[in-house]
């Protein structure tokens, strides 16, 4: 799959997480968490390296974009001990911080 199938599918399980946080709460974080491991997905296939090894991939990226990556690996890390609304919001910025970043790397 390309970054842009990853990023497509982030903001597919952001708006389902979205749809359901008035009504069930429960399924708010998975889906929150699974938006969040697509956008690092997405950004890992755009930086050429396996999402586990993407700190590996940085040397593409000027300096300044480093910090955005390594948030995105914070978020990641948040997302487990967040309330379902705080963790939409995390999932939420996830998905902002990749496309920004896919959007650098192609253009």
């Amino acid at each position: 799959m390309r970054s842009l199938d990853f990023i497509q599918l982030a903001s597919e399980k952001l708006n389902e997480a979205e749809e359901l946080l008035e009504y069930n709460y429960s399924h708010v974080k998975e889906l929150s968490k699974r938006t969040v491991l697509y956008s690092i997905e997405a950004v890992a296939q755009e930086l050429g390296v396996e999402p586990l090894n993407i700190l590996d991939g940085l040397n593409i990226l000027p300096l300044r974009l480093w910090s955005e990556v390594l948030r995105l690996l914070e978020i990641k890390r948040m997302i487990d001990v967040s309330t379902p609304k705080d963790a939409l919001e995390l999932a939420r910025e996830a998905v902002e911080i990749a496309t920004a970043l896919i959007l650098y790397v192609k253009f």
